[in-house]
């Protein structure tokens, strides 16, 4: 590293540092002036549906059959199987059997309608060991001095979109695991690193699928073993835990079925929701037919985007944009990609503040990555305006990343002629 780049890197880190405490500060600030209505928004329904994410699926699994039962419906049973083994090992360990409608609120308790119940506390022991987990990933991924590995963590550990995570008790939380995991161990040198990394993306792509898409990785270093290795792995992950459960594979079909109307009952709906389908969704005066027909023309144009993301990445090598470009596509792809889906982005962050070639046009990056971890609810006319301008964040940052790709595929295009 030249010392050009090593000011730039100083200067990326304490622009980011600074940046985030100041908006913190904000948030805090603006909660103790009395905005702490609005500024609780940083949860869901203002904490008012307490990890209803993982106690749900904890209730559906607790008789070993999720996909035929009926509680909410059985579109809301759309999860890989995986999913609902864990949660049915908690339900079991919890005691979970009774669920009552109290006050128009979710009581998941067993048989003492309280806070105190094992349910609560085996399903929030749960949640905080994985957040516990992914700080130590987090420590010893952020760079090499302790006190800057220390602040990255706390402020990655603080962020919103962690505080939002943790507050819907998603499962995603394991699935960032098995990424970080992969992430850490797929160009190891370390033969059990590698493998431990390739079962960890098996495990995330079995939790919520599109993870999935990092194996791309290895195809770009032609390592064909490997792939097939992770492909087997991520089989087993998938398949295996349907003999779980009750009926076996027989509920692969309702699984599926599930899953198409899952896609179809949440394509608009308006929940804090992330991707190309939040402005159809919001689309002012507009139809269920009118959004529709704006989908129908949008989505082979995001299908094509992610076409072309797959193999512009080709040419790219930085792995930090290369990786970004991939985990910021399936962010704003499915129908369902809920505000959780942000922290897909804490290893291409890492990875951004790690990287030891630097030029001036890095710094771009920084206000985005600042403001989509910040807990700050940001208002305009007294409407909280924070998922409008996540939404827009995370396009441009897709638009950023593909721009990188082009010229890096232009310039190896030229390259290429000048060799012939």
């Amino acid at each position: 590293m030249d010392l050009k780049e090593q000011k730039i890197r100083q200067l990326q880190f304490w622009i980011f540092t600074g940046a985030f405490i100041l908006l913190y500060m904000l948030w805090i600030w603006y909660c103790m002036r009395g905005a702490i209505e609005a500024q609780y928004g940083v949860f869901f329904r203002n904490g008012d549906d307490f990890m209803a994410d993982l106690f749900n699926v904890m209730y559906y699994s607790r008789e070993r059959a999720p996909y035929t039962d009926l509680t909410h419906g059985v579109y809301e049973k759309a999860y890989f199987p995986l999913s609902y083994v864990i949660c049915y090992v908690l339900a079991a360990i919890s005691g979970l059997k009774t669920y009552v409608e109290y006050d128009g609120e979710l009581l998941y308790t067993g048989e003492v309608q309280s806070l105190h119940s094992m349910t609560i506390v085996i399903g929030v022991f749960f949640i905080a060991m994985l957040m516990v987990i992914l700080a130590v990933q987090i420590y010893n991924m952020a760079g090499t001095v302790t006190w800057k590995k220390w602040l990255i963590t706390i402020m990655i550990m603080a962020s919103g979109i962690m505080m939002f995570t943790y507050e819907r008790g998603n499962l995603i939380l394991l699935a960032l695991i098995g990424v970080l995991m992969f992430l850490a161990g797929y160009d190891s040198e370390n033969r059990w690193l590698r493998e431990l990394g390739y079962i960890g993306l098996a495990v995330a792509g079995a939790l919520k699928g599109y993870p999935a898409i990092l194996g791309l990785l290895l195809v770009y270093r032609r390592e064909w073993k490997n792939l097939i290795r992770l492909v087997v792995y991520g089989i087993l992950m998938a398949f295996v835990p349907f003999l779980l459960l009750k009926g076996g594979f027989s509920n692969i079909p309702i699984w599926l079925e599930n899953l198409h109307m899952n896609s179809e009952m949440y394509i608009f709906s308006e929940n804090p929701k992330l991707g190309y389908l939040y402005f159809i969704s919001y689309l002012p005066d507009a139809s269920y037919e009118d959004k529709m027909a704006v989908y129908q023309v949008c989505s082979p144009i995001i299908t094509v985007l992610g076409l072309y993301a797959v193999i512009s990445s080709v040419f790219q090598k930085k792995a930090w944009i290369r990786i970004c470009t991939l985990l910021t596509y399936i962010i704003i792809y499915p129908k369902n990609s809920g505000l959780y889906c942000l922290i897909y982005l804490v290893p291409v962050i890492l990875l951004y503040l790690n990287e030891e070639e630097k030029t001036w046009k890095d710094l771009l990056y920084l206000p985005i990555f600042v403001v989509l971890l910040t807990p700050l609810q940001f208002l305009y006319h007294e409407v909280n305006r924070t998922i409008l301008l996540d939404n827009m964040l995370i396009m441009v940052l897709l638009f950023m990343c593909l721009a990188e790709n082009t010229a890096a595929l232009v310039k190896g295009i030229r390259e290429h002629r000048k060799k012939v």
